[in-house]
Order: C-alpha cells, then structure tokens, then sequence
C-alpha cells in the first residue's frame, strides 16, 4: 500500500507548501528540503503495517469508497490513545494505533456494503507531554456530483483534551470554524491536490494530502516547527545533523 505519488517526492512537495515555494535541487538545498530527505530515510513501517499492506490494496479493489489513512510522526511526542468516531461508512478491523517517534502507522475503511454510502469521519490522538490532541478528519463521499473529498487536521489547545461526543468534531470541521480551544484548517480535494496544512502554530505542524478519486488515499505527516526541531524524532535528526544541519 503506496500513496499514488513516489514517496520523497510527496513529502518535498509537503515541505514546499509548509515553508515555500523556492525550488529544490541537488545541491544547495534548503533545511527544509533537508529535513523531508533525512525523515524520508529515517521514518519506518510501525506495527500496523507489518503484513497488511495485502489485505490494504485487497480492501481497495473490493469497494466503490474506500479510505486508507497513514500517518507519519517525525517529532519525539509518541502519539498515544488514538480514538475513532465514523459517521459514515464501515470501519475495518485493521484500527488506528498509536504512532511512536519516526513511525509511519495505517488503517482503513470502506463504504457499507450495498448501500450508497460514502465514507467520512475523525480520528485523534493524545499527543504525550503535551496535553494536546491532535485531530484529522476526512470525507470520501459516495456521489462526486453533489459532493468532493475534503481533508482536515487540527489541533487543540495546551491543556485541552476533551474529546466532544458522537460527531461533533466532525461536523465542526466539515462546515464549521477553529474557536478558542481548537484550531483546524480543511481543503477541499477535487481536481487540485495542494497540502492542507496547519502551520500557526508555535511548536507543530500538521500537513495532509489526499487522492481525488474513489479509492482514498491520505498520508498526513505530524512534524514540529523550524524553531523547534529540536524535538525531532531521534532517528530524523542524527540524520538531518549528519547533513550538516
């Protein structure tokens, strides 16, 4: 299971959306640029992915909607106590997992069998030590005449980690706005595929992409800001140090 862009090639172009818009190349690149090659070379498969990467492409192939969600953590926070709430669409066995440091975690989901459904929901973990949670929402609709596929991610505020019952974070990122305890930003996918990107903040960033088409794939990446890299994964900055950086 791939997204359906080369990997390194979809994390520079993350990086460029996050930071800038100045061009990569060979040589004299930037640290940004630096850092998305030495997490590209440090991230690895965790647990989740260890033998379902099969059962993934399988589950692509025998649903109309289908989302597979990966997530990538390149900061040293273990993302812990994840939580799912589907509003619509069926959740498979393969659960979301808690995403240690450089580690690249999956799950996926499928429209109800038979019905014309689509498949949309939030997933949230605690980010340790922090006393945050971070969020993403997704939407894979079944009907692209009346609807779009949509992307969201946030976070909440230091010190806030209620999580609403039912939908309610969903709703409020599908068509509502950040407030005082939780900021979010969405993009809608449907021809273009620029990264949503969550970046005011003072210590984390949150980039995501997402496919256009039936066969959902997202890859969102957890990372911290320029000003805080300190609290890179181990394993990405022995990397990023090693070039020089």
């Amino acid at each position: 299971m791939t997204l359906q862009f080369p990997r390194l090639k979809a994390v520079l172009v993350i990086v460029l959306f996050v930071i800038g818009r100045e061009p990569i190349t060979v040589r004299g690149q930037t640290d940004d640029a630096m850092l998305a090659i030495a997490a590209d070379e440090a991230v690895t498969d965790g647990k989740s992915l260890a033998g379902n990467k099969a059962m993934l492409t399988e589950l692509e192939l025998q649903f109309a909607v289908s989302v597979v969600i990966e997530v990538e953590n390149w900061t040293d926070y273990p993302l812990l106590y994840p939580q799912i709430r589907v509003v619509g669409g069926f959740k498979t066995e393969n659960h979301p997992t808690a995403i240690q440091p450089a580690k690249r975690e999956a799950f996926a989901l499928h429209k109800e069998m038979d019905d014309a459904t689509g498949v949309y929901g939030i997933v949230s973990w605690s980010v340790q030590g922090e006393n945050r949670i971070f969020v993403i929402m997704w939407s894979a609709p079944f009907n692209f005449n009346f609807h779009s596929n949509w992307l969201g991610v946030g976070l909440t505020k230091k010190g806030h980690t209620t999580r609403p019952p039912r939908d309610q974070w969903f709703r409020q990122m599908y068509d509502g706005f950040s407030d005082s305890n939780f900021t979010f930003f969405r993009r809608e996918f449907d021809m273009a595929t620029d990264p949503v990107v969550y970046g005011n903040g003072k210590e984390f960033r949150i980039t995501g992409v997402m496919t256009t088409n039936h066969k959902v794939q997202i890859r969102v990446t957890f990372l911290p800001i320029k000003d805080n890299y300190h609290h890179l994964a181990p394993a990405i900055r022995a990397r990023f140090n090693l070039r020089g950086r």
